[in-house]
């Protein structure tokens, strides 16, 4: 199964939940692996951490989802932004 994940950054979490309707314009593209546990993966990773204390803080938190088409919108820890 493939799957097309869009990274972008947006002002606030309405922005990025609208996304889901209307894509969020340019982006990189990229694909082949699960976007959520990649989240989890670059949330240990970069920042530091455990999977626990992500669990445990709530992180990645989901800002939108749709449950017919599985899409959904994450907002990293600001952890994770200082890293990146």
């Amino acid at each position: 199964m493939s799957i097309i994940v869009k990274f972008f950054v947006a002002p606030d979490d309405t922005s990025a939940g609208l996304a889901l309707r209307t894509g969020p314009g340019r982006a990189f593209e990229s694909g082949n692996f699960d976007p959520e546990e990649a989240v989890v993966e670059w949330e240990c990773l970069l920042p530091g951490g455990s999977a626990k204390e992500l669990v445990e803080a709530g992180e990645p938190r989901i800002v939108a989802g749709q449950d017919n088409d599985g899409c959904l919108v994450f907002a990293i820890s600001p952890p994770m932004t200082t890293a990146l």
